[in-house]
């Protein structure tokens, strides 16, 4: 239910905010995935010397509960437990199965229980041990990739954070930096999915 809502209002919100931009829930990416939200330009256009189509993102996002839905998922917002099954957010876009044209991707995190400083503290200690102990699945991960605080909106409901991660040779970049937006929903309709 949230990411439909979520990308219901980005849409009805870019229309008289941002009209360039259109928001799609549920972008192929290649392989049988999919993104959980993108915006494509409305029309062709250039962005940074390189050329967008309607069909072509200019961003991709992945949004991803925490806590997650279930014990076993627990890590998702970094990386999934088995090497062979790549369900982690930072995960999907290091090794390129999400935002591989890209040099820079969203997350979305719905906090619904606990402090965007607890999920902070347990996000960056989950990047600190695949350090030390890589998962198998090809991610190589580097304490320079947890996420830093960038800001807050001052109503103490959102959060905003960046990280850079360096990618495989499947993409065509580098690194790929994630700006995270937290948006808390403790006892918010949304979070008891409940429609807004």
């Amino acid at each position: 239910m949230l990411n439909p809502q979520l990308c219901k209002f980005l849409d009805s919100r870019a229309r008289s905010e941002f009209p360039m931009v259109a928001f799609s829930h549920e972008e192929p990416q290649g392989s049988g995935r999919y993104a959980d939200l993108s915006a494509s330009p409305v029309k062709s256009m250039v962005i940074e010397a390189r050329s967008y189509t309607k069909y072509d993102p200019i961003l991709v996002i992945e949004c991803k509960r925490l806590p997650a839905p279930s014990k076993d998922r627990e890590k998702e917002y970094v990386t999934g437990t088995e090497p062979a099954k790549i369900t982690g957010g930072i995960q999907r876009f290091k090794l390129g199965h999400h935002g591989a044209r890209l040099d820079m991707a969203a997350m979305i995190g719905y906090v619904q229980a606990g402090t965007a400083s607890h999920w902070l503290d347990e996000v960056n200690g989950w990047i600190l041990e695949l350090v030390d102990n890589p998962l198998g699945d090809g991610c190589v991960w580097d304490e320079t990739e947890i996420l830093r605080s960038i800001g807050e909106d001052g109503s103490e409901d959102v959060f905003s954070y960046r990280s850079v991660h360096k990618r495989i040779a499947n993409a065509t970049n580098a690194e790929i930096e994630i700006r995270h937006l937290w948006i808390m929903l403790l006892g918010n309709e949304m979070a008891r999915g409940e429609s807004a």
